[in-house]
């Protein structure tokens, strides 16, 4: 039997009415589109396609009539739909900027009542939404006037959805309370993400609560006590390959420990895939966890996240790409399993409202990444901040054991300076790092 073909169309892109207009049968659709214009004229174009599997909705209202100009002919899109399987819904107001936007008290959102619901998901991603609810004597009635339901939209999915065939589940924010909701409910599911952080108890009784074996699982945290709570997972442990507990530098969010991880290694042998938060020891690097986890049975790829700290006392030692090297190279040496390491410093939050700290864009710049990655019997290591070139020069620091970055190469890299010295030197000083964006010397 012949693959079945998929095509990815962008409705804001300008080819994408000639991509609607001239499908072929059999193709899968696989729809992207936002609050412009152009993808508001399409989406009427796509009502009782069966060609659509797919819909990513990206788009940003600051006021109710402007979000219901999107929701309500993508209702009519997802109602009507029989093939389509995967969803992913990011609708919101402006996340960043000096004023903080007002929410409307209308109601703005998909508006399903009666009994209406898309048809059977197999992978849901809600990222924001505006959900409604059925006005009451609250003062707060955010998305409420107009919600054509009783109680809580919330729940109206919850309980009307379809959701024994769901594979795939990532929640954001306040989207996050729909997992417990529908926990009993996810027969087949086997990848959970959850971004909102939530106490141990109710994160115990949700994955008690999942009747299917997970494979995948995203979390902030695994609450305030990492030791004792990573059996939090246990009902999952047989076939657990995924597992990723990170979340943006925090000073007091629990990382992983020695302890931790010994706990993890013997209770989850299939991992294949971890990403955790580690920090120091001191002012040295955490051998004894690096060597924890070179003996992970099972593990492939790792991602390790060391918090930066802030610009007047960056933590010590700092992630460079030597000691990104020195590091990594030894790691996979030991482990018998490992192809990739990810080593990070910094993940600062995303900017929201209001004026940034001095200390917002000094993070942004100079948090660093780098990667490990077994080539051959050797091991390469590249900066995904930076781009070919100047990885390149990059690789010639490393080969000279240079902790400067060469004036040289920095000459060269007019629009990367920041984040080569950086890769090469760690965090800047304040004033180092503001004299390189006004180009002194």
């Amino acid at each position: 039997m012949a693959a079945t073909k998929s095509l990815a169309v962008n409705l804001d892109h300008p080819e994408a009415a000639a991509q609607l207009h001239s499908l072929d049968a059999g193709v899968q659709l696989d729809i992207s589109c936002t609050e412009n214009s152009q993808s508001l004229s399409l989406l009427p174009q796509l009502v009782n396609s069966s060609s659509v599997s797919s819909i990513h909705v990206d788009a940003t209202y600051r006021t109710a009539d402007a979000c219901r100009r999107l929701t309500q002919p993508l209702k009519q899109v997802l109602l009507s739909c029989p093939n389509l399987r995967r969803l992913s819904l990011d609708i919101s107001p402006p996340r960043a900027g000096c004023m903080v936007p007002d929410i409307p008290s209308e109601y703005c959102g998909l508006g399903f009542a009666n009994g209406e619901r898309p048809p059977a998901l197999e992978s849901l991603e809600i990222i924001a939404y505006p959900w409604g609810r059925e006005p009451n004597n609250s003062p707060i009635n955010f998305h409420a006037l107009g919600y054509p339901e009783k109680g809580e939209e919330l729940d109206y999915w919850a309980t009307t959805f379809e959701w024994s065939r769901l594979g795939r589940l990532t929640l954001h924010d306040a989207s996050s309370g729909l997992a417990f909701q529908v926990a009993p409910k996810l027969t087949t599911l086997e990848e959970l993400t959850l971004s909102q952080f939530h106490d141990a108890d109710q994160l115990r009784s949700l994955f008690l609560t999942i009747p299917s074996s997970l494979s995948t699982v995203t979390l902030p945290t695994l609450g305030p006590s990492i030791d004792i709570d990573i059996t939090i997972l246990l009902p999952h442990a047989a076939t657990l390959r995924k597992l990723e507990i990170h979340s943006p530098e925090h000073p007091h969010h629990p990382r992983f420990t020695e302890q931790a991880l010994l706990h993890l290694r013997d209770s989850f042998p299939q991992l294949t895939h971890l990403t955790i938060d580690i920090d120091r020891a001191g002012k040295e690097w955490p051998s004894a966890i690096f060597s924890v986890l070179a003996s992970f049975p099972s593990l492939q790829e790792l991602d390790l996240w060391f918090p930066l700290g802030c610009s007047d006392d960056p933590f010590q030692p700092y992630l460079t790409a030597l000691s990104a090297s020195h590091l990594a190279r030894p790691l996979l040496d030991r482990s018998t399993t490992l192809q990739c390491i990810h080593l990070h410093s910094g993940c600062p939050a995303q900017l929201g409202h209001g004026f940034p700290t001095q200390d917002a864009p000094w993070a942004r710049e100079n948090a660093t990444s780098f990667i490990c990655a077994r080539a051959g019997t050797e091991a390469s290591l590249t900066c995904p901040d930076l781009d070919d070139e100047a990885n390149n020069e990059l690789r010639k620091a490393m080969q000279d054991k240079v902790t400067s970055a060469p004036a040289a190469s920095l000459s060269r890299l007019l629009g990367q300076r920041v984040a080569f010295q950086v890769a090469v030197e760690g965090p800047l000083e304040v004033e180092e790092w503001r004299a390189l964006h006004r180009g002194d010397e």
